[in-house]
């Protein structure tokens, strides 16, 4: 937990008002946030900064679930499905879903095909509280929608959450766009089930995503038939704080 003179600068623009809710979220008050943009010029007497590698140890996401509050809820009670939309509003410009509408009826019938109370969400981040947003993480089953910055909240889940993740990909050119791994990263280091959906490119960095595949994904990733599982020991006592991993 950060000391009480430590000061904290956080470059860059976009929602100021999120950036501080989640640095509260971790320990560090208001008042000790000093805003910049990414041009600043800084000054102090001790500057310490982070690079990509720690981002990649299990320990740090597994610390940042618990200052973020995150409970291990056993599968079988979450029945929440989320969809993270990028085609509401004005915040997203690529990476649209533009045939979502097939998507989200695809999810919806197999959801009810499976029987067991689930219903779908389609989630935006656009105006929702930290606490908002945390409380439909945690209480999802399934997080599913095309790689952004929606995604790069599947932190907040808890473990054997189901996560499916589509990428553009141009099958003439046979390349990905790069994007980053943040998702994937979580889903590994937190115990989540994650399925990697590659999506025909369309208009850029917009996406089809195909029926069928989806399809086999969902069969795959949340049968109709079979149970689930509970949270590994290990994971499920980090997380309720009783226990090191």
């Amino acid at each position: 937990r950060p000391a009480s003179n430590l000061s904290v600068y956080a470059a860059g623009g976009g929602d100021r008002a999120r950036v501080l809710e989640l640095l509260a979220a971790v320990g560090v008050p208001p008042d000790r946030v000093v805003l910049t943009t990414a041009h600043s010029a800084l000054s102090a007497r001790a500057l310490r900064f982070g690079c990509d590698a720690p981002g990649l140890h299990p320990y740090l996401w597994r610390r940042l679930s618990v200052a973020f509050g995150v409970r291990a809820v056993p599968p079988l009670d979450r029945s929440l499905v989320l969809y993270m939309t990028r085609n509401a509003g004005k915040v997203s410009a690529s990476r649209r879903v533009l045939n979502e509408p097939l998507v989200l009826e695809v999810i919806r019938a197999h959801l009810e095909r499976r029987g067991r109370g689930e219903h779908l969400h389609v989630f935006s981040a656009s105006g929702l509280s930290f606490h908002r947003t945390r409380a439909l993480l945690n209480s999802a089953r399934a997080v599913v929608g095309p790689h952004g910055g929606a995604m790069y909240n599947v932190h907040m889940c808890a473990p054997h959450t189901t996560v499916i993740e589509f990428f553009p990909f141009d099958f003439g050119s046979n390349k990905y766009t790069r994007f980053s791994d943040v998702p994937f990263h979580a889903s590994a280091f937190l115990g989540f089930d994650y399925w990697h959906v590659a999506a025909p490119a369309a208009q850029g960095e917009d996406m089809r995503v195909e029926e069928q595949e989806l399809q086999q994904v969902l069969d795959r990733a949340l049968p109709v038939h079979g149970e689930g599982i509970a949270a590994p020991p290990d994971l499920r006592l980090w997380l309720e704080g009783d226990a090191d991993p």
